[in-house]
């Protein structure tokens, strides 16, 4: 996550004084800030993809590397809502924004994974029923009769 910000961080000190990307009253320090921590999310739906490519999907080198990417991704996400409420100077907006997070992921954790095993194991119950008595009526309709 280092290299991204630094390279980011550099490429905004040579981008202030020759564009116009950054608004008039950004300071050099704020665009650096603001271009690192942009840097640094990673394109987690391409990461998957290319796990998915090169067929890591279930293996141990794929989960660890989604598993990294996703953390990361948060982190870049916190720290970029942490450099756009410095620019205001208001860190409200910066708590909101992270304290959220750790809601969703602690509501998803804590509430939404739970239900999901209890429905799963539902769904495979109604399924092996369905299975069985569908298995049932057809031997029943196809078996050979005497005339």
């Amino acid at each position: 996550m280092l290299t991204p910000f630094v390279l980011g961080a550099a490429l905004a000190w040579i981008l202030f004084d020759h564009t116009t990307l950054f608004p008039r009253m950004t300071s050099r320090p704020e665009a650096m800030l603001f271009l690192g921590a942009s840097m640094c999310i990673t394109a987690f739906p391409m990461l998957a993809r290319i796990i998915h490519f090169k067929k890591l999907t279930g293996t141990t080198m794929g989960t660890v590397a989604l598993g990294a990417g996703a953390i990361d991704d948060a982190t870049a996400w916190c720290l970029l809502a942490v450099v756009l409420a410095s620019f205001e100077k208001n860190w409200g907006h910066a708590v909101v924004n992270i304290a959220g997070g750790v809601a969703y992921v602690t509501l998803t954790l804590l509430v939404v994974r739970p239900l999901l095993l209890r429905a799963k194991g539902w769904c495979a119950t109604l399924l092996a029923e369905f299975s069985r008595s569908r298995s049932r009526c057809c031997s029943r309709s196809f078996s050979p009769t005497r005339a």
